[in-house]
């Protein structure tokens, strides 16, 4: 299997890293846009012309690459028949989505948009706890202190400031929306604010507020927020007989509203990004795997009009 990298910064090299550690007998290529042979601690080799893409004759392109160049970047990719592993959001913008789709199904190719936290383990008991129980309501909160991020950066500089690069809380916190799809059902609708609240961003929105509708679920809240010196990550579920359970997904934990009973998870690093490459890998000639481009597209295009609001 030869692998190549489109961005190899800070979650391009944890991919990477993974699959080094777990799959030792792919072979790993990074195409950067200047010239060299090694420029990274991970010891992949660097090329920085197209024509050694196809000298190279890579299975799979893992497109880890600012948010906005993710589409034309697949696009690229896909007319050269590579199976796709695209790193979360989809992109920024859906133009152009339509001609990626086509190729993608066209070539009959393998494509998947990199939601990892549908491999937490706190999310997998929600998902089967809602097979099997009623539930009547759905509060998730994800408070994070943006300026924490990145410590080395200047978070004003970083594409995540600005909104037209794919910054902003709807597309850096989407897993929230993600997750809320994949555990309650097909989202239906979703209504709400975004907007620039906080001084962390350059124009990038940095507060959320939505209901959303699922097929299972009338209203699920929802609060994202960019500007909170102690992170939550928290789902409140309640049930038909007014018991309800909180999940947070920072400490791994499942509790009860009878105080009596919960759980524990394990809180392995990488624990979920391992589980998650396993899952691509194992699957990588099955066109239909979970949250392939077709898939993802639809939630996709529900999120974008969202970060126009206000």
């Amino acid at each position: 299997m030869k692998i190549i990298f489109f961005g190899l910064g800070s979650i391009g090299q944890r991919h990477a890293q993974i699959i080094q550690e777990i799959f030792p007998q792919y072979e790993l290529f990074a195409f950067r846009s200047f010239n060299g042979q090694l420029h990274n601690n991970l010891k992949i080799h660097e090329i920085s012309r197209e024509i050694d893409i196809k000298a190279i004759n890579p299975n799979v392109a893992f497109i880890t690459n600012p948010t906005y160049m993710h589409i034309q970047t697949a696009i690229k990719c896909a007319k050269n028949n590579l199976n796709l592993f695209i790193e979360k959001p989809l992109d920024c913008s859906n133009i152009k989505l339509d001609l990626l789709l086509d190729e993608v199904t066209q070539r009959n190719l393998t494509s998947y948009v990199a939601y990892v936290l549908r491999f937490h383990p706190v999310i997998g008991f929600l998902k089967n706890k809602c097979e099997i129980e009623t539930i009547t309501n759905v509060k998730v909160i994800c408070k994070t202190n943006y300026s924490s991020w990145r410590p080395n950066q200047n978070q004003f500089k970083n594409y995540s400031a600005f909104q037209a690069k794919s910054g902003g809380i709807l597309f850096d916190l989407s897993h929230e929306i993600d997750y809320i799809d994949y555990v309650f059902g097909k989202i239906i609708d979703i209504t709400g604010y975004s907007e620039k609240k906080y001084d962390v961003t350059i124009d990038a929105h940095d507060h959320a507020v939505l209901k959303i509708k699922t097929e299972k679920i009338n209203s699920i809240s929802l609060l994202l927020d960019y500007c909170c010196l102690e992170p939550e990550r928290t789902i409140t579920v309640e049930y038909l007989n007014n018991n309800y359970l909180v999940a947070d997904l920072i400490n791994n934990t499942i509790k009860y509203s009878d105080n009596v009973k919960s759980i524990t998870f394990s809180n392995e690093v990488d624990f979920i990004f391992k589980q998650q490459l396993q899952y691509f890998f194992q699957n990588i000639d099955n066109n239909q795997m979970m949250n392939n481009i077709v898939e993802a597209s639809h939630l996709f295009n529900k999120i974008i009009p969202l970060t126009q609001l206000i």
